[in-house]
């Protein structure tokens, strides 16, 4: 009786079969773009007094790598390649000194491999009246775990 009485907070995420990936595409793309033509960087002028820091980077060791893989989560949540959170948690004795060796060998040489780049837009629903309209998703990044992790 309660829940015919009480709203349904279930919200359906599923995209309108209409919406097709190049439209969300072609927004996505675009948004950007759009967004710095209506903005003027001269507005905002730096008053702060110039860096007097200088950056760099030290490597990284083992444990916190180990630390890193030992508290991804628990339940399997796939990336970009299909590749599983969980797995990488069980398999983080066996593999987090490659890993510090790879990472630091990227952070060494500048150079990031191509794959961690990589990035798969998933639009999400973030509300309004017209699931029909681009501007009322979100997209939302999935990327490789080994190249967040880093």
């Amino acid at each position: 009786m309660l829940k015919t009485l009480l709203p349904n907070k279930n919200k359906s995420n599923a995209i309108p079969k209409e919406m097709t990936p190049d439209n969300f595409n072609s927004f996505f793309a675009t948004i950007g773009e759009k967004t710095s033509k209506n903005s003027d960087p001269t507005t905002l002028p730096w008053k702060n007094p110039p860096c007097l820091h200088t950056f760099s980077f030290s490597e990284i060791e083992e444990g916190t790598i180990y630390k890193h893989l030992s508290q991804l989560p628990q339940h399997s949540k796939l990336d970009l390649h299909g590749f599983d959170t969980k797995l990488l948690r069980i398999a983080a004795p066996y593999i987090h000194r490659s890993l510090t060796m790879l990472y630091n060998m990227s952070l060494k040489s500048g150079m990031v491999p191509s794959e961690w780049k990589l990035a798969k837009f998933v639009p999400v629903f973030k509300g309004g009246s017209d699931k029909y309209n681009e501007t009322n998703y979100r997209p939302i990044s999935v990327l490789c775990h080994i190249g967040k992790l880093i």
